[in-house]
């Protein structure tokens, strides 16, 4: 599943169940680094999406640098 952050121009963000244990209602999400906020605003709507809309019961949550980046 892919979804994009609500007011922002922003890449969409991949949230899938994680293999075998999507009946256990688990989900991984890679967020690219370049999508975190100061404020942690991406990462409490991440959040909230995976338990509150999609009913979560584990999140298994990465941050992502760009391989290209000169600061890796």
């Amino acid at each position: 599943m892919a979804t994009s952050i609500p007011g922002s121009n922003q890449s969409s963000i991949q949230i899938e169940p994680a293999g075998p244990l999507a009946a256990l209602r688990s989900y991984r999400v890679e967020l690219p680094l370049d999508l975190l906020d100061e404020q942690g605003n991406t990462l409490d709507w991440v959040i909230g999406f995976a338990f509150d809309t999609l009913d979560a019961h584990h999140l298994d949550l990465r941050i992502v640098a760009d391989a290209c980046s000169p600061n890796r």
